[in-house]
């Protein structure tokens, strides 16, 4: 009789710390979508200004103006695609902590990819700038592209840092989600502590 009683209790044990587990990870996860959803409209908003700002803009000046006006809503245009396409494919939801945490690592990873292609795009602004000078007949389209860059490739900086920062605080302040000392048996009954 004492075995059955202590059978039950670890077998009601094991599943109030199996849903525990699982809330916790529907809460990050939940969290998640919307550190992605407002990052992405964000995305959108900039895409939309510029698209907004710049065919105008291409369509009414001229000279270096004109250039600049062409590459943001060149740009915009990229950037709103980019978020829209984001929010609107749904993307599977892990099953468990571990692929959420290898999915948030995938995300950081994608992040920093970026930050790199952002420094990029701002150096090549710059010599898109210096290149003006050896080009007098295409001084006004050098400029105007390397002034776009420099504004579209420091936007993305402050922009990707600012996301990998977010993801990065998200997934540490959540590391009770992902902690793997304490889970069930091997045969299902039970709860095992494993050291580190």
């Amino acid at each position: 009789m004492r075995e059955i009683l202590l059978i039950t209790f670890f077998a009601v044990l094991s599943s109030v710390f199996y849903a525990q587990k699982q809330i916790e990870l529907d809460d990050f996860l939940q969290k998640e979508h919307q550190i992605e959803k407002r990052s992405m409209t964000a995305l959108i908003s900039w895409g939309g200004l510029n698209l907004a700002t710049g065919i105008p803009g291409m369509l009414t000046t001229t000279g270096e103006s004109k250039y600049f006006h062409q590459m943001n809503g060149a740009w915009g245009a990229i950037n709103a695609g980019i978020g829209l396409s984001a929010l609107l494919i749904k993307k599977k939801t892990p099953e468990n902590s571990l692929e959420a945490l290898n999915n948030s690592h995938r995300t950081e990873k994608i992040l920093y990819i970026n930050t790199g292609l952002d420094v990029a795009y701002v150096t090549a602004g710059f010599l898109f700038k210096s290149q003006a000078k050896n080009n007098p007949e295409n001084v006004d389209r050098f400029r105007g592209f390397g002034n776009s860059l420099l504004l579209q490739g420091g936007f993305l900086l402050l922009f990707d840092i600012t996301q990998l920062a977010v993801h990065t605080l998200h997934r540490k302040n959540n590391e009770n989600v992902f902690s793997n000392n304490l889970s069930l048996s091997d045969t299902g009954i039970g709860l095992k502590y494993t050291f580190n």
